[in-house]
């Protein structure tokens, strides 16, 4: 599935089910991290000003099943954004998070493959 280019923006906004946040921080982040691994059916999405390293958006969800974090990552390509992911813990969340955040997110690749739909 492929979702459709998301327009440039002034800064970064932070999305959950309750809100969308336009001034934050890290400390914001890891807060609503932590949201997402206490809270059922949570999700969070960190949406830069535009893509960095191929990457518009990072988002994750807490799987109950596999007890682990799913962290998806939007990528921008030619024809709209494609969702990937992996399974991590919620060390390894919080530093992707932040990385994309302060623009320094170097994705590993072949740790990610194609959200199944």
């Amino acid at each position: 599935m492929v979702f459709e280019k998301i327009p440039k923006q002034n800064g970064y906004t932070l999305q959950n089910q309750e809100q969308t946040l336009q001034k934050f921080g890290v400390d914001e982040i890891k807060d609503y991290l932590e949201d997402v691994y206490y809270t059922p059916d949570q999700f969070l999405v960190l949406t830069s000003p535009e893509a960095q390293n191929k990457v518009r958006y990072v988002q994750t969800s807490y799987n109950n099943e596999e007890d682990e974090i799913v962290v998806e990552l939007g990528v921008d390509e030619e024809d709209g954004i494609h969702l990937v992911y992996k399974m991590c813990s919620m060390e390894e969340c919080i530093d992707i998070f932040t990385e994309f955040f302060e623009n320094r997110f170097q994705p590993q690749w072949n740790e990610y493959q194609p959200t199944p739909f």
